[in-house]
């Protein structure tokens, strides 16, 4: 059984393990973990989730700027115990 509590990792200010209390966005937990990193990249948010039925993780992408700036309220998602929310970083790329 996941406990009440949400992951945010990768290129936030202060990532970590949140306490999951009420209905929480996707832009509250990064609020939450005091915002983003100067090299975050700001498009590529991916919130990975168990499925339901236990078989494997469900991964959702969005972007923050369109939350934030935009008003797409479509990519706030409502986060679920267990979830855990990754920012990309801008400098780091993966190797062949």
């Amino acid at each position: 059984m996941n406990n009440y509590a949400i992951y945010v990792l990768g290129e936030v200010v202060k990532p970590g393990k949140y306490p999951l209390k009420s209905k929480t966005t996707l832009l509250q937990a990064m609020t939450i973990a005091r915002g983003l990193t100067p090299i975050a990249a700001r498009n590529k948010v991916v919130v990975f989730r168990f499925a339901k039925d236990g078989g494997g993780r469900i991964k959702m992408k969005a972007n923050y700027d369109d939350i934030k700036l935009r008003d797409d309220s479509t990519q706030d998602i409502e986060l679920k115990p267990g979830d855990q929310i990754v920012v990309a970083s801008e400098t780091k790329m993966l190797a062949p």
